[in-house]
């Protein structure tokens, strides 16, 4: 069961061991902490399902999961070197999940993510930009 957590586990994992992509971004799963500094990535599983045989038994955990970059502002050229690098980090590329018996046997780019983000109560921008992102997950 814990495979679903697999997959962010190896996102997070390969985008914070590149010394090219931390001196851009801190990563950060789910959701990042109040008060962060800006820009940050943020790593979010947004669909995990099982893939069955026909007699129910479990072949891999296929999800989709969110990456995109965030920053403070209206433009989005701060983001743009880090949605590159993440997407040469991640797209056709495989691995194993660090301390478990699980790898990911491919991850691709879905589709693009951009969009802007206005806070009401602060009177902030935000931007919005990466990609979503297919990884197969199966036991090594």
């Amino acid at each position: 069961m814990s495979d679903i957590l697999d997959a962010t586990r190896w996102v997070v994992a390969t985008l914070a061991g590149d010394a090219t992509l931390a001196s851009l971004a801190k990563v950060y799963s789910g959701i990042a902490p109040a008060g962060v500094a800006y820009p940050h990535i943020i790593v979010l599983s947004t669909s995990p399902h099982d893939e069955l045989t026909f007699n129910a038994n479990k072949i891999r955990m296929t999800d989709i999961v969110a990456v995109r970059a965030v920053c403070e502002g209206e433009s989005y050229a701060p983001l743009e070197a880090i949605a590159d690098r993440v997407y040469t980090l991640l797209h056709q590329q495989s691995g194993p999940v660090p301390t478990k018996t699980t790898r990911v046997a491919e991850c691709f780019g879905l589709e693009p993510i951009m969009y802007p983000e206005f806070d009401d109560t602060t009177s902030k921008s935000y931007r919005h930009l990466g990609h979503l992102y297919q990884l197969s997950v199966v036991e090594d």
